[in-house]
């Protein structure tokens, strides 16, 4: 299937289905849910791939992940079953899904303006094109980072998970402003600060850098910057690329029981009261004396 569809630099795409063989071979590339994506600008993302495990299985879920880091215009989807050498085998496919979501940072692979999404924060940032994990361009920094700031709705209880890239020429090791860095803003005027996926430093090629933490008050902003400062060795560089921000709302809704606690959680025989005088985060837990507190959750499983 051939599929007309906009997507944004930097979406992540799903790509998932079931299948059920019987007698093929096993480790085939070509089984599976494969995709072509092809680019705005008409180059083509190849070979993007949730594999099946062939013999002779029921319908199993193949599933893949894959980030598109230029904006697109279509996707061709396949059923894909070929080349194998058993030529007895038969494939059956059911159920294919295309999931497309769109960035929270924007442009996090910095090809094309960059400065149309990323300002300077302290010493700033070159475009470059010398080194680069995906794509065509990097970014470089030598004392300073890159800012966005993005304004996105997030529920209390949300997990963020904060990603990407770096390579370092002759840093420091062990330095805590060296990373995906975040600052987030909550809807109470409040703000979560500091939450970093800390890159190693030295001499290094690029190095996935990744953080999840849970953001326990409703937000509105999160400030993404990729950052290396305040190094004492002041002729080191570093490099960042392919950077996500990734947001999944809570299945069971303030689980850190703050501000209007009754509009979610219910008492449960003997019930609960609100506390501030103990709390792991936040402002307010619940006491429980002998009883608890109910949150009864509707969820497709």
């Amino acid at each position: 299937q051939q599929v007309s569809v906009d997507i944004e630099a930097g979406s992540r795409v799903t790509i998932k289905g079931y299948g059920k063989a019987i007698g093929t071979s096993t480790g085939l590339w070509d089984y599976g849910i494969y995709t072509d994506v092809k680019h705005a600008d008409g180059s083509w993302l190849y070979g993007q791939i949730a594999n099946l495990p062939g013999g002779t299985h029921d319908f199993t879920l193949a599933q893949k992940t894959f980030v598109v880091w230029k904006a697109a215009t279509s996707i061709n989807v396949y059923a894909m079953y070929r080349d194998d050498p058993i030529t007895a085998g038969v494939a059956y496919f059911d159920d294919i899904e295309v999931i497309v979501e769109a960035p929270v940072a924007k442009n996090g692979g910095f090809e094309g303006n960059v400065v149309a999404d990323w300002s300077n924060f302290e010493g700033g940032y070159t475009v470059d094109t010398s080194f680069k994990h995906s794509g065509s361009q990097s970014v470089k920094i030598i004392d300073g980072g890159a800012l966005q700031q993005v304004s996105v709705d997030i529920e209390a209880g949300s997990r963020v998970t904060i990603k990407g890239y770096g390579k370092a020429i002759g840093t420091s090791t062990g330095l805590w402003d060296y990373g995906i860095y975040t600052d987030v803003k909550h809807a109470d005027g409040s703000w979560l600060y500091g939450q970093i996926a800390n890159l190693p430093g030295g001499t290094h090629d690029f190095t996935l850098a990744q953080k999840t933490f849970v953001v326990w008050k409703a937000a509105t902003s999160i400030n993404v910057y990729a950052m290396y400062r305040d190094d004492p060795i002041t002729a080191g560089v570093a490099y960042f690329d392919d950077i996500e921000v990734i947001v999944e709302a809570p299945v069971a809704k303030n689980g850190g029981f703050e501000g209007n606690v009754v509009a979610d959680w219910s008492n449960f025989e003997g019930g609960y009261t609100v506390d501030t005088s103990f709390k792991h985060s936040g402002s307010q837990s619940v006491k429980i004396i002998d009883g608890g507190a109910l949150q009864q959750v509707s969820v497709d499983i």
